[in-house]
């Protein structure tokens, strides 16, 4: 599991997708669909890419 942001723990099996936003944050299709928008906050967009890469 990673916290994206203070709200949100994601697992790594639960990514569907992964869109690039302007000013390089991200934005998350998840599996089960949320009902909000799911952003990784800016000050963990770095530690989030290293931790995709494990």
């Amino acid at each position: 599991f990673f916290r994206i942001n203070r709200q949100m723990m994601v697992r790594l099996s639960a990514i569907e997708h992964i869109h690039v936003f302007p000013k390089g944050r991200l934005k998350l299709d998840l599996q089960p669909v949320m009902k909000d928008e799911v952003l990784v906050s800016l000050d963990k967009v770095t530690a989030f890419k290293e931790w995709l890469g494990k």
